[in-house]
């Protein structure tokens, strides 16, 4: 299909295997969903029948499609508000909107029919497309285009079975239906498909520049690390890959030259032992570091030994020194890899740790401007948590939190004394039996700024 993709004339696009079946509605049904969600997404997935060789139904609907996507949001925009197509009638547009689940980008594993169920928008496409030499056949296709355009805009998911999967003993990933349970795909095809999968890696990093804009709300790393959690590992896991190394000491000039030599360093120390980013930096480089490279990688090494154990670093104590000097407040603090180094400890994660409380002492100034930005993991069902800011003692914000996106922003007042920041949780969540851990809100980024003067 790569070979063609220039010759595509539409705005959507659907590969249909030769072996599948389209089911009636399925076209105008999934444009339907592209033209009425709220916001656009880089492509949907419809649920499937699997029927054998001789077109008899095996299941109702494919096992894992839509998995663990209860409190996700659903729903189009309302009929009213919607572009409509002929060919949908109320009755179907009311049945698409109960059954539409828009899954967020972070929410990262493969909950997708495959092949022929999805319909792609071709502007996601374009964005997308890799180096043809490194995707094979349909499988590759949905793999990597499934994958990336996921990490990038998120899904919808059309919980009606529009297409028949045909099992006929051939199939590259199964020749069964998926059953609870079992494992009924081939021992070959996990790997191969994780394999595949490092295209998106290689994409994303070989032109990071790109995706770095692409990928707005400075996310590029995160996007990583939940590429990482889709192959169900912790960033440090997957990056402990071999195959993972050899793409990044690839594609590591054009990482540098997006982030800068210390941003990549301090990204890849989250994520790698020094010995492997050595390794990463002497091959990408025929052997030889650069003198300027090596003493970036030196002074990174000092850095994060000197707050290596992870009980002691707190946000307060890194950062109020800075603070205190200054007369200016720091412009953002962005924490590293929260997702998949869960702790024993619930509340503010950062880089990989948790505190229930933490506080910031600020120099004493104008009026500012507190904003904190981030989403509460969805890894357990019926939570809710409550997180309380306050200022030198009082109250300036207590929200409500539930599993999804979250933001806030609060003033601070001008003093001429210190001033104490304090961020803490109320309560967290459970991980699932056997695990007793607990955990509550990813913090992406804390911002404080002093506003400006006004004449």
């Amino acid at each position: 299909m790569l070979r063609v993709f220039d010759r595509l004339q539409g705005g959507f696009v659907v590969v249909v295997d030769a072996d599948d079946m389209l089911l009636p509605g399925f076209l105008s049904l999934h444009l339907q969903v592209h033209l009425a969600l709220p916001a656009a997404v880089g492509f949907s997935s419809s649920d499937v029948l699997e029927i054998d060789a001789n077109d008899r139904v095996l299941t109702g609907g494919r096992f894992g499609f839509a998995d663990n996507c209860e409190t996700d949001p659903r729903g189009l925009k309302p009929a009213e508000a919607a572009i409509r197509l002929s060919s949908v009638s109320d009755s179907d547009f009311a049945r698409l909107h109960e059954g539409t689940i828009r899954i967020p980008y972070w929410k990262a594993r493969w909950v997708w029919s495959p092949g022929t169920a999805n319909m792609y928008r071709k502007a996601a496409l374009e964005m997308a497309l890799p180096d043809a030499s490194r995707i094979h056949g349909h499988a590759g296709f949905d793999n990597y285009f499934c994958t990336i355009l996921h990490l990038m805009t998120g899904t919808a998911l059309i919980t009606q079975r529009l297409s028949a999967y045909r099992l006929h003993g051939r199939n590259a990933f199964s020749s069964s239906p998926l059953m609870t349970a079992v494992q009924t795909q081939r021992p070959f095809a996990n790997t191969r498909s994780s394999v595949q999968r490092l295209s998106v890696l290689h994409t994303l990093l070989s032109r990071s520049s790109e995706f770095n804009w692409i990928l707005a709300g400075d996310r590029m790393w995160s996007t990583i690390d939940s590429l990482a959690a889709i192959e169900n590992a912790s960033p440090a896991a997957y990056f402990a890959r071999q195959e993972v190394q050899d793409i990044v000491a690839e594609t590591l000039p054009s990482t540098i030259e997006a982030f800068g030599s210390r941003t990549v360093l301090a990204r890849l120390a989250e994520r790698l032992d020094f010995r492997a980013i050595w390794r990463i930096l002497s091959r990408a480089h025929g052997n030889r570091v650069p003198l300027a490279l090596g003493w970036q990688y030196a002074r990174e090494v000092l850095r994060r030994r000197h707050f290596a154990a992870p009980g002691q670093q707190h946000l307060a104590t890194e950062y109020a020194p800075e603070i205190a000097e200054g007369s200016r407040f720091p412009s953002t603090y962005r924490p590293g890899i929260e997702a998949n180094a869960f702790t024993n400890a619930s509340g503010i994660w950062i880089d990989g740790w948790s505190e229930r409380r933490c506080e910031l002492t600020l120099s004493g100034g104008r009026e500012g401007r507190i904003s904190i930005w981030g989403f509460v993991p969805n890894i357990a069902r019926q939570f809710r948590s409550r997180l309380a800011v306050s200022i030198d003692g009082r109250s300036v914000g207590t929200p409500d939190l539930k599993p999804g996106e979250i933001s806030g922003a609060w003033d601070i007042p001008p003093s001429g004394q210190p001033r104490v920041i304090t961020v803490e949780f109320s309560d967290s969540q459970l991980l699932a039996r056997p695990d007793t851990r607990a955990a509550a809100m990813l913090v992406r980024e804390i911002a404080i700024r002093e506003l400006t003067e006004t004449a």
